[in-house]
């Protein structure tokens, strides 16, 4: 059953874009037939009052973001292992290039004879390369806790918590409406596993929506 549900959540990943560029200006203006009233209501969308144009032209003050994770990590406990999960990630544009972001991630292992559960909560920096763009790129850099959960034969019931770091490259796919799909394709987390004075790394990628906010 857990696995059907992997492949439904990524193949959703994979329909949702697919889906925000269907709805572009551009595809809609193509299907019609009557393009003088076409530019009648561009030009009058310009001076109503009560517009929701926001388009890929303007730069959100802010976004939420929901993502479904896959991490693979280097444990300091049984090896490396495969983790996944979901973060939420809300985020305010302070400028239209530099913006201050928090970050709540959840992880678990899927085997059977390994029980572990990662809980990340972070904040930091993030520079967006191309504010007004609809295909908008950008980096960031967090610093927080990371609470490690393990249950094993060696282990059994080990709670810890330590610093934690983490760094990406992501980028968001906007629409006319707000709503977007985000990606993080490349992403370091390091972990400063105290009780054993070692950095445990782990490499991760995250996909999924984020709602847009604008003035």
């Amino acid at each position: 059953m857990g696995v059907l549900i992997y492949k439904f959540l990524m193949l959703f990943t994979l329909i949702l874009p697919l889906s925000i560029l269907a709805q572009t200006p551009d595809a809609s203006s193509s299907s019609s037939s009557a393009p003088s009233i076409m530019h009648f209501q561009t030009a009058d969308a310009g001076s109503s009052t009560g517009t929701t144009r926001t388009s890929h032209h303007q730069a959100p003050v802010a976004s939420f973001a929901i993502h479904y994770n896959y991490a693979f990590q280097t444990s300091p406990y049984m090896g490396n292992r495969s983790l996944m999960g979901w973060s939420v990630l809300p985020e305010v544009n302070l400028t239209h290039h530099i913006g201050f972001q928090a970050d709540f991630t959840a992880l678990t292992t899927r085997g059977v004879n390994v029980d572990e559960n990662l809980l990340l909560i972070a904040a930091g920096p993030r520079y967006t390369l191309a504010p007004r763009s609809r295909f908008t790129p950008f980096i960031y850099g967090e610093g927080g806790e990371m609470r490690s959960r393990s249950s094993a034969a060696a282990v059994s019931n080990v709670v810890d918590w330590n610093p934690a770091t983490r760094a990406g490259i992501g980028f968001d796919l906007k629409s006319k409406h707000g709503i977007g799909f985000e990606i993080i394709p490349a992403e370091y987390i390091g972990e400063k596993v105290e009780w054993r004075d070692q950095w445990n790394h782990s490499f991760s990628a995250r996909a999924g929506i984020v709602f847009n906010l604008y003035r």
